[in-house]
């Protein structure tokens, strides 16, 4: 496992601790910063990307694991796209407003987090009528560009983060 490319283990147990700290709201995301840049020496932008995809991460697979727990009451699931500056034109702004069956194939390649800095989410949905009702077009193929080509998620992105361990993803023992 590694965090924004760190793989030795006492300096992954070392920024596990103020993500923990960040993720209990313990800290500020600039407290969490100016930690990780005084312990490790790297730019505030890279430290930002680790907290933040870090963070979303955790709080993605405990999403998930809610979604699993209400399937039966909410078997669609919509892509909830932040649409800004920043949203990423080739990875999560084909997503927005596309909704899919819980149990649809994307889910298990193509859950957010989808890429470093990633703020999609899932949003449930009840049926067919309440999508549309929220703004979600029913999908059923895979995401592609005007030139047929797929929408995936980055290097490193393509699972479903829910049905990874949790102990693989965040351990702050």
């Amino acid at each position: 496992f590694s965090v924004g490319g760190i793989t030795e283990e006492t300096v992954l147990r070392q920024i596990w601790g103020v993500l923990d700290d960040a993720i209990r709201g313990e800290v500020t995301l600039g407290e969490a910063v100016k930690a990780l840049r005084n312990q490790f020496g790297i730019d505030a932008a890279h430290a930002q990307t680790i907290i933040r995809t870090n963070v979303q991460s955790a709080y993605q697979w405990g999403h998930a694991q809610q979604l699993q727990a209400v399937r039966d009451t909410y078997p669609i699931w919509g892509f909830d796209v932040v649409l800004d500056d920043n949203t990423t034109e080739d990875i999560c702004m084909p997503l927005a407003g596309l909704a899919y069956p819980a149990d649809h194939g994307i889910w298990d390649s193509f859950y957010p987090p989808n890429h470093y800095n990633c703020r999609t989410t899932v949003y449930p949905l009840a049926d067919a009528t309440e999508a549309s009702d929220a703004g979600f077009g029913l999908a059923s193929g895979w995401p592609v560009f005007a030139n047929g080509s797929p929408v995936l998620a980055a290097d490193g992105f393509q699972l479903n983060i829910g049905t990874v361990p949790l102990s693989k993803i965040y351990d702050a023992t």
